[in-house]
C-alpha cells in the first residue's frame, strides 16, 4: 500500500486506531472524541499497565492480547 498524504482519501474506515504522541499533547481527548463518533471501545492503556501505588500489573500483556484482537478498538501510546 502506497503512503498517504494529509489530503488523500482514506481506502477504507480504520476500525482499529492508536493514536501516538507526548504527554499532554491530547491523546485522550482525541481518543474519546474517535471513540464516541465512531462507536468504538476505548482501551486506556495506563490503566491496565498501572495498578496500586502505581506498580505495574501482572496480567498486562495479557489484556492488551485480548482487546487487541478485537474487530474494533481506539487506543492511545506515549
Amino acid at each position: 500500500m502506497p503512503l498517504l498524504g494529509p489530503a488523500d482519501p482514506l481506502p477504507h474506515v480504520p476500525r482499529r486506531i492508536l493514536v501516538a504522541g507526548n504527554t499532554g499533547s491530547g491523546k485522550s481527548t482525541l481518543c474519546r472524541r474517535i471513540a464516541s463518533s465512531r462507536d468504538l471501545r476505548r482501551v486506556e492503556l495506563d490503566s491496565l499497565y498501572w495498578g496500586p501505588q502505581w506498580t505495574p500489573r501482572p496480567e498486562f500483556l495479557d489484556e492488551v492480547a485480548a482487546f487487541a484482537d478485537e474487530p474494533t478498538w481506539v487506543t492511545e501510546f506515549q
